[in-house]
């Protein structure tokens, strides 16, 4: 089955820093993650469900020739074993519009329980509605309570974005909506450590911009925003600081100025530990791609110079967080012998320097990155596609 992914944001590698190098390797074999999904359309998010274990969410399809029309929720132990069957957490009408329902991540929550955030396009009087729901879902995996509405938008818009868990335990819902001529509309709202909705709706517009998407920082988040050329050639990336409450601190900053579009999108701003702020480029580079670093203070003034990370990378994409500790974790792609491609993931540390050596995930076809997640034992949680046609996850010790 093809596999997509919408929103890619995940929390950080839970280990402890320090001055000795690290040696990132594989734990145990890879495991598939959806074996029983009908659809050649899949969507999935993850979370950390403590001590080792997590939680995948995967969207499926009844047929594959439709939309997909539902959502489960798999639990895994600490080996990556299946921790019972996977459970139904929301049934659309199915409408039958492109992407059909869409897994927009999940906060644990104080209780116990686990909200479970998707996209669903919905009928409505005149034409359909599209919103952000979530269902709370028991530790012994089975629903609990109604369905709780994050946002709906006017008749026939679509609309998309996550629910980000932030460092205190809150979430942070945020949303796009577009009908795809007018500016889009972007909002946000924070959700309490019980799963309750804020009062307040988080204005994220900026002018004549596309919100792309928030990373945890601190206590609140960076929101990160994109304008592009109309015919789709050049792009500008900016960012800017949101404090717990939901509010702007200090200025903007530019992190991508009329550049080319695949550069534009490939460039993405990390806040580490400490406040300081990790600004990651991949642009392309002869028949690849070269990837680099700027290190910022919390005020966005560069620190050191720029590195160039990797100079021989098979593509732009890339996966980036930040770690406990002050470091943080890359994903990328590299020749695997003179023909084939591997997943490569390396930790390094505020300096931009590599700490020790790198877990590289081979031997798979036309592999590409779907998740990145923390687990409360140390271990990182990877999931990736092959080919385009399964999604399989893998367990990393870093």
């Amino acid at each position: 089955m093809r596999i997509e992914m919408k929103a890619a944001c995940a929390a950080a590698l839970l280990v402890a820093w320090s001055p000795a190098a690290f040696a990132a390797s594989l734990s145990g074999q890879p495991f598939p993650l959806d074996p029983t999904a009908p659809s050649d359309l899949v969507y999935m998010s993850a979370y950390d469900s403590g001590g080792g274990a997590f939680g995948v969410v995967l969207s499926e399809s009844a047929t594959t020739t439709s939309p997909p029309s539902a959502v489960y929720l798999q639990l895994f132990d600490a080996k990556g074993k299946r921790d019972g069957k996977k459970a139904l957490v929301f049934q659309s009408a199915g409408l039958g519009l492109a992407g059909g329902v869409i897994p927009s991540g999940a906060l644990p929550l104080s209780n116990g329980k686990t909200l479970v955030s998707y996209f669903d396009p919905r009928a409505a009087q005149s034409g359909f509605v599209s919103g952000m729901y979530a269902q709370a879902m028991s530790a012994k995996n089975k629903p609990s309570g109604k369905e709780l509405t994050i946002a709906q938008t006017q008749p026939n818009q679509f609309a998309y974005g996550f629910l980000l868990p932030l460092s205190d335990g809150r979430g942070f819902a945020y949303w796009t909506a577009s009908n795809g001529q007018t500016a889009n509309d972007s909002k946000g709202k924070f959700v309490s450590t019980d799963g309750k909705l804020g009062p307040v709706d988080i204005d994220l517009s900026r002018k004549k911009s596309q919100f792309t998407g928030a990373t945890p920082y601190l206590t609140g988040f960076i929101g990160q925003y994109a304008t592009y050329a109309k015919d789709l050639s050049k792009a500008s990336v900016y960012a800017q600081i949101f404090d717990a409450d939901g509010k702007k601190t200090g200025k903007e900053a530019t992190l991508e100025e009329n550049g080319a579009f695949n550069d534009a999108v490939n460039t993405s701003a990390i806040g580490l530990e400490d406040g300081s702020i990790v600004v990651i480029r991949s642009v392309a580079f002869k028949k690849g791609a070269k990837l680099t670093a700027q290190l910022h203070d919390g005020n966005w003034n560069p620190v050191g110079k720029q590195k160039v990370l990797y100079n021989d990378l098979v593509e732009q994409h890339y996966v980036a967080h930040p770690l406990a500790g002050g470091d943080f974790i890359l994903g990328v792609k590299v020749k695997d012998g003179t023909k084939d491609v591997a997943l490569e993931y390396s930790r390094f540390r505020p300096s931009l320097k590599q700490s020790g050596a790198s877990a590289r995930i081979a031997g798979v076809k036309k592999p590409d990155f779907m998740w990145l997640l923390e687990l409360e034992n140390g271990n990182v949680f990877a999931a990736y596609a092959s080919n385009g046609k399964q999604l399989t996850g893998q367990l990393i010790k870093p």
